[in-house]
């Protein structure tokens, strides 16, 4: 089987049970160690339901993101700029954003907007002008990661987004690693670092890992210096966020008077 990212040959390293009955064989990269399944046949029984029951994390993913989001805007980003969440689930994290007073847009081919809904962003960009697409726990889902990120550009040069890293030590069952969740069957890509900064070349892109499993495409020489120092001293990050971090106004509002009007 050939690595969906690299090309190069990739060697079978175990099976496991995929939504608790299908044998599904699961592959990994000679070159750049990405871990892909065999084709996955399952992957409309597994979207019976868009978000799983079982991600019972996903409340507290979109508090957290949402202040490491909102500081990396302020810092690297323009704050009055478009932003699109690709993959946004309910808009659970685009409500978020607007009430933080940013401009966030939904995205999503397979879930319905719950909480960001009229705010959506259009099918079909006339030109790639967002700020920067943000996409959270999208990328392990991604069936073609080429065919996505080429259409995530289209919305911005810029994607921010999150997937755990395959660890470094060999992985020779399922139950080596819980980020397969073959018990879920949505999981079916699986990153290194190497890997993406082979899709990040591909695009003509700077790879730049934030932490907090937190990953960034961008243009060659976007600078996120002083958020990558923030991150790495936790004293000063909060001394920035208590007194010197300038709230946005929020769009709560506004978009509540625009939803009554339309």
């Amino acid at each position: 089987m050939e690595c969906k990212i690299c090309g190069q040959a990739t060697k079978h390293i175990f099976s496991a049970k995929v939504l608790s009955k299908y044998d599904a064989k699961y592959f990994e990269c000679i070159n750049c160690g990405f871990i892909q399944t065999e084709t996955p046949h399952w992957l409309a029984e597994s979207y019976n339901s868009a978000i799983t029951h079982l991600d019972i994390g996903l409340i507290q993913r979109n508090i957290k993101y949402a202040g490491i989001v909102e500081l990396l805007i302020h810092l690297s980003f323009n704050k009055k700029g478009t932003y699109i969440d690709y993959g946004a689930g309910y808009g659970m994290f685009v409500r978020m954003m607007r009430d933080k007073g940013f401009n966030f847009q939904w995205q999503d081919d397979y879930c319905s907007n719950l909480f960001a809904a009229k705010f959506e962003a259009p099918l079909y960009p006339d030109a790639n002008d967002a700020e920067m697409v943000t996409a959270f726990e999208v990328f392990e889902h991604l069936l073609d990661p080429r065919k996505e990120i080429t259409r995530m550009l289209k919305y911005s040069k810029t994607i921010l987004f999150s997937t755990e890293l395959r660890p470094s030590k060999d992985l020779n069952a399922a139950e080596d690693w819980w980020y397969f969740s073959p018990v879920i069957g949505q999981h079916i890509a699986f990153y290194s670092r190497k890997s993406l900064s082979i899709l990040a070349k591909e695009f003509n892109l700077e790879y730049t890992y934030l932490g907090n499993s937190l990953h960034l495409f961008a243009p060659k020489g976007k600078a996120v210096t002083n958020f990558l120092r923030l991150q790495h001293r936790p004293k000063l990050k909060w001394l920035y966020e208590t007194f010197m971090l300038k709230k946005m106004p929020s769009l709560l509002q506004a978009d509540y008077t625009f939803l009554v009007n339309n």
